[in-house]
């Protein structure tokens, strides 16, 4: 991540560093980086911000992730940054692992904890409707299966159940779907899901 200039920055505006790289793409047809390669380490470096540093750049698109004269990734521009809590990793986790394993009933306990709830939610019918879209997410081979897209629709059904998601629950649905994008054109055989194993 570029240094930040202070003496040139502000609340309005952020000057940093110039980093002498290629955006990704750009770094691939020039075969400086094996595609598949920076696929992976784009992906793990994303998981990593997310699970472990629950701090995360929310427009990962290539034109804000560079690749260094050494091969180093450089991420810039920071208009768009995503927090998460400890509780709200952990419950992301157990939400992605009861997805995993079609287990509707913990996965939707995992969801229940990270919004806000109405008193009158009916979470009979929530985990029926949560059942469906895991159903729909294993019939898909682990290449198909958007991380992104899933946690998306799932944002929107809490919405109809009127249960308030935290702004960085969508800020995250969005920037997965971003990334999902950029791993797809390096490597579109990549799975996401297989390289949370690899983080």
């Amino acid at each position: 991540i570029p240094t930040v200039i202070e003496e040139f920055s502000d609340r309005r505006v952020l000057t940093m560093d110039r980093s002498h790289g290629v955006r990704l793409d750009q770094a691939v047809e020039s075969g400086a980086e094996p595609a598949r390669d920076l696929a992976r380490r784009i992906g793990r470096l994303f998981i990593r911000q997310v699970f472990q540093d629950g701090l995360f750049h929310a427009d990962p698109h290539p034109g804000n992730s560079f690749v260094l004269e050494n091969g180093v990734i450089c991420l810039h521009h920071f208009g768009m940054v995503g927090e998460l809590d400890e509780h709200m990793r952990e419950a992301l986790v157990s939400l992605l692992e009861a997805t995993v394993a079609g287990d509707s009933r913990a996965a939707t306990d995992a969801y229940l904890e990270l919004g806000l709830l109405p008193q009158d939610v009916d979470r009979a019918e929530l985990e029926d409707q949560i059942g469906v879209l895991i159903a729909e997410i294993k019939r898909q081979s682990l290449a198909e299966v958007s991380v992104g897209h899933a946690l998306g629709e799932l944002g929107r059904l809490g919405g109809k159940h009127r249960i308030r998601n935290p702004g960085s629950f969508m800020l995250l649905a969005r920037a997965f779907v971003t990334v999902e994008g950029v791993l797809a054109r390096l490597d579109p055989e990549i799975s996401f899901v297989e390289l949370f194993g690899e983080a």
